[in-house]
């Protein structure tokens, strides 16, 4: 039987998951996609998806909403039943996945009036647990009966001060086997610039999102002591964003510009992982592209050195597959980043474990396995 998934607004940025959506659509998944991002709505058309741009849900529900929520909830049942049955008619759909605390109040009684089985996504570096004291009892009652889906055992943790008589199922993100091709292309030009490069430099990569505020001082903090030990060192910022001039003056007020690269937002992050020595998480709140790029350093054989506690313990388990620091402690992170310098075959096991860990346990064909033992009860 054919599955057929409404997907309202989630609060997850879905773009780096896109290669999981692809494989589910070939393997006789089918989504029908109502969002405020016109980039993912674009990718999901390309594949055959029906889609619709809604207005954008606000991640945190403040007391006037929660009021008017609980106050007019009967009115927003019957109209989300009135929807629902619109779309599951026209469009056949058999389940309804969900990713707003708003959308599970409004839509998941009137899903499971009409059958169709309620998916919760929680995104990495949320907190559930933070929803509006007045509906959290209804929240709560709701999550029960839900099947609900989060990207890493952190998140899965967190749930668990909700009390809820279930537990999460944790759909660890993972990588498309590289097409072999375009591995070789990229292995080339790699490879023909990685030996005369590594005896110069010394390379720290690091991938974000500079439209917000991230841990970037610490890095270069840790930077600026690194380099009295390590006078070749330079390191590669993959991403843009709003705030990128603002760390690029930065850079300057440490006295660090001449070493640091911004070289922008990247559609393929592996031809710059190549070339690097480590690879550093920087970010401040985990977000689910962050988990990917890290998946990808790991897959590129890369040692990765990450905070601790922002939920990335499923890749990186400390002195084994990485190097685990405090959040915003440069000092913590200079010392890493000098006893890899200093400790070859260290950095040679932990990136050679990172890899086999990677490409053991985190792949699109076991995300697509478990995501059709959720929804095969449909």
């Amino acid at each position: 039987m054919k599955n057929k998934i409404l997907t309202i607004n989630p609060t997850c940025d879905l773009r780096p998951l896109f290669g999981f959506f692809k494989a589910l659509q070939e393997n006789n998944t089918q989504f029908v996609v109502y969002s405020h991002d016109s980039e993912l709505l674009k990718k999901f058309s390309e594949i055959g998806s029906a889609t619709k741009k809604i207005k954008a849900r606000r991640s945190r529900i403040n007391l006037f909403e929660s009021l008017a929520l609980f106050i007019g909830w009967p009115i927003l049942f019957v109209l989300a039943i009135f929807k629902l049955l619109i779309i599951k008619t026209r469009a056949k759909i058999n389940a309804l996945c969900l990713g707003h605390a708003r959308d599970l109040i409004i839509y998941s009684l009137a899903g499971r009036i009409l059958r169709l089985k309620i998916l919760y996504l929680v995104c990495p570096g949320a907190n559930p647990a933070q929803i509006n004291p007045i509906l959290r009892p209804c929240f709560r009652a709701l999550l029960n009966k839900t099947d609900i889906i989060t990207f890493n055992s952190h998140t899965a943790s967190a749930l668990k001060k909700l009390k809820l008589k279930k537990e999460a199922t944790v759909l660890y993100p993972g990588l498309a086997r590289i097409n072999q091709h375009q591995d070789t292309i990229f292995t080339r030009l790699a490879e023909a610039d990685r030996a005369n490069r590594r005896r110069k430099f010394f390379s720290l990569g690091t991938a974000l999102d500079l439209s917000s505020q991230e841990r970037l001082e610490t890095l270069f903090t840790a930077v600026k002591k690194t380099l009295e030990v390590i006078p070749n060192l330079q390191l590669i910022v993959v991403g843009d964003g709003s705030e990128r001039k603002a760390q690029a003056w930065l850079t300057k007020r440490l006295g660090i510009d001449t070493v640091v690269w911004f070289v922008g937002e990247q559609t393929y992050l592996k031809k710059w992982l190549d070339n690097l020595d480590i690879y550093i998480v920087s970010c401040a709140d985990l977000k689910l592209r962050d988990i990917n790029a890290c998946l990808e350093a790991g897959s590129s054989g890369l040692p990765i050195i990450a905070p601790i506690g922002i939920g990335l313990e499923d890749i990186i388990t400390h002195e084994k597959t990485g190097l685990l620091v405090a959040p915003e402690n440069s000092e913590q992170l200079a010392q890493a980043i000098i006893a890899l310098h200093q400790n070859k075959r260290l950095k040679r096991m932990l990136g050679d474990a990172a890899k086999a860990h990677v490409d053991k346990s985190f792949t699109i064909d076991k995300m697509v396995n478990k995501f059709n033992d959720i929804i095969k009860e449909v």
